[in-house]
């Protein structure tokens, strides 16, 4: 894991600013605080950020209280997703409309999370902070393959999904009343900054 001072080091020195004092006290305090290596790793990458004078390092001081609000599962969720991409996810709906499930993703094979069984919770949470946004069918994106494969990943109750999509419906029948809703996470604009400014950028 890289050093606050390693990191510090890198940025060129004609570009080397004092971080603002809104900025830096309380991301140093975080530092002290978090033993998670992910999280170190990204209050680091804020604080080299915002010691940037680089016009694109614009760093909002919003931004410590969201990633202190992060689990360390979820900000390996933010890691993941790149920029600019977005997580579909399907959802089945009982009598009435009633969701009988979370939403359904396949973040799990994308990122190794320590408690896969909490994806829902962190969706929600990473929702509730203002970095993803929730879209449903309306707003619809990617190929239908993808939803295919995450109905046959999630099969409830032992019902099997094998049909073909309508992309004029909303909800559409499995079986027995049971139906299915899809839709997708993506990253809001404040989450696409928060992402930039937390998380080094990789070549």
């Amino acid at each position: 894991m890289i050093k606050l001072e390693e990191r510090y080091k890198e940025i060129p020195e004609p570009k080397r600013i004092p971080p603002p004092t809104e900025i830096a006290s309380p991301s140093l305090d975080e530092l002290l605080k978090v033993d998670d290596e992910l999280l170190t790793e990204m209050f680091i990458e804020l604080l080299a950020k915002a010691s940037d004078i680089s016009p694109e390092h614009k760093i909002h001081r919003a931004f410590i209280s969201s990633l202190r609000e992060l689990v360390p599962d979820e900000a390996l969720i933010v890691k993941t997703l790149e920029a600019n991409s977005f997580l579909p996810f399907v959802r089945f709906m009982g009598d009435e409309f009633i969701p009988f499930s979370e939403p359904l993703t396949y973040i799990d094979e994308k990122a190794e999370l320590s408690l896969p069984a909490s994806i829902p919770l962190y969706l929600e949470n990473l929702v509730r902070v203002g970095i993803f946004e929730c879209k449903y069918d309306l707003f619809y994106q990617g190929s239908e393959e993808i939803y295919q494969n995450l109905i046959n990943k999630n099969s409830c109750d032992g019902y099997a999904f094998s049909y073909q999509f309508n992309r004029l419906e909303p909800f559409r029948p499995v079986k027995d009343g049971v139906f299915w809703k899809r839709g997708f996470y993506r990253y809001t604009l404040y989450g696409e900054k928060f992402r930039d400014a937390c998380c080094r950028k990789t070549n």
